[in-house]
């Protein structure tokens, strides 16, 4: 049997923002994690992904953070393999202008997750998102990518997506795209579709579905898709 490689991204595809990954599907990943090699790829910070990967039991999965600033091959501390993305200083400083705008901007009303290359903004009141997100569009630039997710806004250098961190992974691993398989649900998991030879979109976001290979209706079906491998 060919070993494989599944890759997911976490809110809206293994769980709910801010809630548990369903007892099925936990299962579903610890059991893939046993016979393939897994992967968890998120905007999320890196710790907080082999925290997540720790509660699951499989601290043996790979982990892409930062939208694919930050990987390690596993989620053991130390990491297997960790390595932070370079960034050109333009990129960096465009990012630090962009914590200063939002900080000016909205002050207390954000909180400001702790990242070493993107910046993430909640909203300490989840509805002002829709004010994060009506200011973001000015910093949009060829340093800079935007995404604009339910509950949070999102700024990464143009040079770091999921996609490449996933084919730094496919490195480092020796598995194939082929025997790649990428599941995720948002605007930042684009780039990780187009570099896996399989892609499977959980939910409704339009611009996966018209590049994956597969779909699924919600999260509670993805136990039951994985249940093929």
């Amino acid at each position: 049997m060919k070993r494989m490689l599944f890759v997911f991204d976490i809110d809206g595809t293994i769980c709910r923002a801010g809630r548990a990954v369903p007892p099925a599907l936990a299962s579903e990943l610890k059991r893939l994690s046993g016979v393939h090699k897994v992967a968890i790829a998120s905007g999320k910070p890196f710790t907080y992904i082999t925290g997540l990967c720790r509660q699951l039991e499989i601290t043996s999965a790979s982990v892409i953070g930062e939208n694919g600033g930050a990987l390690s091959l596993d989620a053991c501390f130390p990491p297997a393999g960790f390595r932070l993305a370079e960034i050109p200083a333009e990129h960096g400083n465009s990012i630090e202008l962009i914590k200063a705008a939002y900080r000016k901007k909205f002050g207390e009303r954000i909180w400001v997750q702790l990242n070493h290359l993107n910046v993430t903004f909640y909203p300490v009141c989840p509805g002002d998102i829709g004010l994060l997100h009506a200011f973001a569009p000015q910093f949009e630039s060829d340093f800079i990518s935007a995404y604009y997710h339910d509950d949070c806004m999102d700024f990464t250098p143009s040079n770091i997506n999921k996609g490449a961190g996933l084919s730094t992974l496919l490195e480092m691993t020796g598995i194939s795209q082929d025997n790649t398989w990428v599941f995720g649900d948002g605007e930042n998991d684009f780039e990780m579709f187009r570099t896996a030879g399989n892609s499977v979109c959980v939910g409704s976001n339009a611009k996966l579905k018209e590049i994956a290979d597969h779909c699924v209706r919600n999260i509670d079906s993805l136990s039951v898709f994985l249940e093929r491998f």
